[in-house]
């Protein structure tokens, strides 16, 4: 019985802490591996409370296809940022400074 709850916490420590990591991801991608890992602990924890069908609805729903559907979306959705040009400063400021001139001349 022991062996039960300890796999029990540990399981639910890692579900915590893989929805943390979750909504603190840097990537939309990491963030959704995270989701997937957390979504699977809570399937073993239906799993280990007794619910053997709603663990395999879990498993096959949320992290087969809904998870799928998601990174499907991001992949195909992910747009690179456009490389902007960044003029020097030198280039910039002499047209306000002849401004400035012409304005005070």
């Amino acid at each position: 019985m022991m062996l039960w709850n300890l796999i029990f916490y540990l399981t639910s420590a890692l579900m915590l802490v893989s929805a943390l990591a979750a909504l603190f991801a840097s990537q939309a991608i990491y963030g959704a591996l995270y989701l997937v890992t957390s979504m699977v602990a809570i399937a073993v924890l239906y799993y280990l409370l007794g619910a053997p069908f709603i663990s395999a609805l879990q498993v096959s729903l949320y992290v087969g296809a809904i998870m799928v559907l998601l990174v499907f979306m991001m992949t195909m959705l992910h747009k690179t940022a456009p490389k902007t040009y960044v003029p020097r400063m030198r280039r910039r400021l002499w047209w306000p400074l002849l401004l400035l001139v012409v304005l005070f001349a």
